[in-house]
């Protein structure tokens, strides 16, 4: 379910690295049109590759644009590693994808000559050459819980759940994409985060299926040129319980797993 892009506080100008100012997002960029949930042995990327995905808009992609989005979540099921143990970052799992299209008021908008910054900004992020620093530095996920009480969390937790609610992180290291015919894909890999938010997300695993969250991610701005940021996708996460998905289909894991299908990420700076 679509969450109001304006729920969210993201960067204004003029001069935010003075001000700090935050100010509700516009609408956001894409809608959400459909969420699916998928267990495995390991992890499996790029996954638009086997996904139905609708036909892509020609008039959207004319623009520069990608006219579908698929947010690929690599989610782990097992305890992070110990201090002492070598790093684990792959294994059982969950991929919790999310598909977007091109919201009709931002082609709107566009078509009538009012592109805003954002659209710029995500313009350039896309582009397989010219995006690599922004792709590398710039993708930013806000996500929290509607109600850190409601799912009946410790002391302990609540007071973790409530100093990050809603608190902007850069996905950095953990983040690949890939730019297809059809469709635009953000990998987040959470099994490759690091001991202390891996503990985090460990802690409020077991109660996600009574937690209502809400999340999007947004192409952080720098600069006036290129502000006020924009949510680019914005749902509700009701009561999310990765006990009850069904396996991803053991022959679509074998094929994206064959490095023969291997489709590499498109590249970064740095």
């Amino acid at each position: 379910m679509n969450s109001p892009a304006h729920t969210f506080n993201v960067r204004c100008g003029p001069d935010y690295e003075r001000s700090r100012k935050k100010l509700p997002s516009g609408p956001a960029l894409y809608e959400v049109y459909g969420i699916d949930a998928y267990s495995s042995e390991q992890k499996l990327a790029h996954v638009g590759r086997v996904i139905q995905l609708p036909e892509p808009d020609p008039a959207v992609e004319a623009l520069g644009l990608p006219s579908l989005l698929v947010i690929n979540f690599m989610i782990p099921d097992y305890p992070p590693s110990g201090l002492l143990k070598k790093k684990v970052s792959d294994g059982p799992g969950w991929n919790l994808v999310i598909h977007c299209r091109l919201a009709d008021a931002t082609l709107a908008d566009i078509s009538a000559g009012r592109t805003p910054p954002s659209v710029e900004l995500f313009r350039r992020f896309v582009d397989p050459v010219n995006g690599s620093a922004l792709r590398k530095n710039c993708l930013k996920c806000i996500f929290g819980a509607v109600d850190p009480n409601e799912p009946g969390f410790n002391m302990v937790t609540r007071k973790l759940v409530t100093s990050y609610n809603f608190k902007p992180f850069l996905s950095k290291t953990a983040s690949s994409f890939y730019r297809a015919k059809s469709y635009f894909e953000i990998d987040i890999d959470i099994h490759t985060w690091g001991q202390t938010a891996l503990s985090g997300f460990n802690s409020i695993k077991s109660r996600m299926s009574r937690m209502n969250i809400r999340g999007g991610i947004v192409i952080e701005a720098d600069g006036d040129e290129q502000m006020p940021e924009q949510m680019l996708f914005a749902n509700y996460l009701s009561h999310m319980d990765p006990t009850m998905v069904d396996p991803f289909p053991a022959e679509l894991t074998a094929w994206l797993s064959d490095a023969r299908n291997h489709i590499p990420p498109l590249t970064c700076a740095g």
